[in-house]
């Protein structure tokens, strides 16, 4: 959909399903689905409370990464990275 409108590249900052980005992204590049280059985040991670905590929205939402310790984020990304 976003090839045909004219995106040649697009970026994704944190999809609601852990590391569906880079799955899609791998499809795009081997040829097996037709899309835009994808500059893709893995998963975004987000303090407790914060602007990716969709806990606070509800009790039955499931969010991918929150880290409540100061030393958790960064763990977090390194691990993302090596992925």
């Amino acid at each position: 959909m976003t090839l045909m409108a004219g995106f040649t590249t697009c970026r994704d900052m944190g999809p609601t399903w852990p590391f569906v980005d880079i799955d899609l992204r791998k499809a795009i590049d081997e040829g097996v689905v037709p899309g835009p280059r994808l500059m893709v985040s893995g998963n975004y991670v987000s303090a407790t409370g914060g602007a990716g905590d969709a806990r606070q929205f509800s009790i039955y939402v499931d969010v991918p990464i929150v880290r409540t310790s100061p030393t958790a984020p960064t763990k977090s990304a390194r691990r993302s990275e090596r992925i």
